[in-house]
C-alpha cells in the first residue's frame, strides 16, 4: 500500500504472494473448523473466497489485508478508444450489476467524463508506463490489463482506474481482460487457481490463465456475498464468521 495523505492507495493486479496468502486462509480455515457450518463449505471454496476478497496485496503486512468495496454506486467512464467497445461495456456492466444491489450498480456515463469514479482506459500497452509513474509502481510488458484502487480510511473504494490495452486485444480476450478487471475494481481484487471457469481464474505456475466472458455460478455468488454481507475493512477472521454464516452452498 501507497499512502498519499490520508487516502490509501493500492495497486491490485497478478503480484505472487504465496506467504501472506498462505496465513490468511489459514485464519479462514481456523475460524470455519469450530464453527458448525464447516461440514457445508469445502476448503476449495474457503480458499477460492479468501484468495480474491482478501489475497491481495492491499499492503505490505498482514494487518493491512482486509476486504475493501464500494459504499457509494460507482461512475463509470471510458477513455482511449472506448467508444469503439460498446457492446463489450454494456455486456460487462450488465452482468456486474445484476450481482450487486441496486444503490451499488454502475452508472454509465459519456465518454471522457473526468468526473467518473471508475475511469476505464483503452489504451496502447506503452502507455501503462505513465499510469504506472502516477501511482508509483512499476508494470511487466505483459500486463495486457491492470487497475488501481484508491480507498478511504475506512476501506471504501472512492476511485478506481481500469487499463485494457487496446494493441494487443481483441475478440474474446478483450471481452475476458474487460470484465476479469472492472469486475476486480470493485474489490474482488485477487486471483485463484481454484476453478477454471471462474472470471478470476489464473495459473501462473503452469502458466494457465483465465477466459471467460461471463461470470460463473460461484463468481456471481462471491460478488453477491461481498456485497450483501461484507463490511468495508473486513479482516480475514471475521470474514471466515461471515463465510459460514451467510454463504449459500
Amino acid at each position: 500500500m501507497i499512502e498519499t495523505g490520508s487516502i490509501p492507495v493500492a495497486i491490485a493486479r497478478h503480484w505472487n504472494l504465496q506467504r501472506i496468502r498462505t496465513v490468511i486462509l489459514s485464519f479462514l480455515i481456523s475460524t470455519l473448523t469450530v464453527h458448525s457450518g464447516w461440514a457445508q463449505l469445502d476448503q476449495k471454496t474457503i480458499r477460492f473466497v479468501g484468495e480474491v476478497l482478501v489475497g491481495t496485496e492491499y499492503g505490505s503486512s498482514i494487518e493491512d489485508q482486509v476486504c475493501v468495496r464500494w459504499e457509494t454506486r460507482p461512475r463509470l467512464s471510458t477513455f482511449g478508444d472506448g467508444s469503439h467497445h460498446p457492446a463489450i461495456i454494456m455486456k460487462t456492466v450488465e452482468q456486474i450489476n445484476a450481482c450487486l444491489p441496486s444503490n451499488r450498480q454502475v452508472e454509465v456515463l459519456q465518454a471522457n467524463d473526468a468526473t467518473a469514479s471508475i475511469k476505464l482506459y483503452f489504451v496502447p500497452l506503452k502507455e501503462f508506463d505513465r499510469f504506472a509513474k502516477e501511482e508509483r509502481v512499476s508494470l511487466s510488458s505483459t500486463d495486457w490489463g491492470a487497475f488501481f484502487l484508491r480507498w478511504n480510511s475506512d476501506y471504501e473504494i472512492e476511485k478506481a482506474t481500469v487499463l485494457i490495452a487496446s494493441d494487443k486485444l481483441s475478440g474474446r480476450r478483450l471481452q475476458h481482460f474487460v470484465l476479469e478487471e472492472l469486475t476486480q475494481s470493485f474489490g474482488l481484487a485477487g486471483d485463484s487457481n481454484r476453478f477454471e471457469d471462474s472470471v478470476f481464474f489464473e495459473n501462473s505456475t503452469e502458466k494457465k490463465y483465465g477466459s471467460a466472458v461471463e461470470f460463473s455460478t460461484l463468481d456471481r455468488q462471491l460478488i453477491r456475498f461481498l456485497y450483501e454481507h461484507v463490511p468495508a475493512g473486513t479482516p480475514p477472521v471475521e470474514l471466515g464468521v461471515l463465510l459460514e454464516r451467510h454463504w449459500q452452498p
